[in-house]
């Protein structure tokens, strides 16, 4: 992959004890971002921002 030095990017579940205070508190998943879909959000946003403005 470019720019990662050859190594690829790999996405990895919670650690167990990330899991664990999910289930003790669940109002803590809303602090849990899907990473690719956070990218998309952030490309976009990024994107549609240098857009020419009529």
């Amino acid at each position: 992959m470019p720019g990662h030095g050859g190594r690829r990017v790999v996405e990895v579940p919670p650690p167990p004890s990330v899991l664990a205070a999910y289930g003790a508190d669940p109002s803590l998943a809303v602090l849990h971002l899907d990473l690719r879909e956070a990218l998309e959000v952030a490309l976009t946003s990024a994107l549609l921002g240098v857009l020419p403005r009529d």
